[in-house]
């Protein structure tokens, strides 16, 4: 999956993604979303000396922006809910 394919996803609402972790090849799952709350806005940083292939996200269990790169997810689940409360 490429980068602009997962953020396409999460543009369709919040997800659920599985990855392997880089440092410690363990496998991850995190549920997130590209639009975190309100007071949580995404520190800003040098765009240019990230590596293309890095997708950062809200973590929206641990409340937090986190990364991982896109050639390590191994699946993304579309979850029915935004910031926690249910879709109709």
């Amino acid at each position: 999956m490429t980068k602009e394919e997962f953020y396409n996803q999460l543009g369709e609402g919040d997800v659920e993604v599985s990855f392997i972790k880089k440092t410690d090849g363990t496998k991850r799952v995190m549920k997130c979303t590209k639009n975190a709350p309100v007071g949580h806005e995404e520190e800003k940083h040098n765009r240019a000396s990230m590596p293309e292939t890095l997708i950062t996200v809200f973590d929206t269990e641990n409340q937090g922006w986190r990364s991982f790169y896109a050639d390590s997810i191994i699946e993304v689940k579309p979850l029915n809910t935004t910031f926690g409360l249910l879709q109709e």
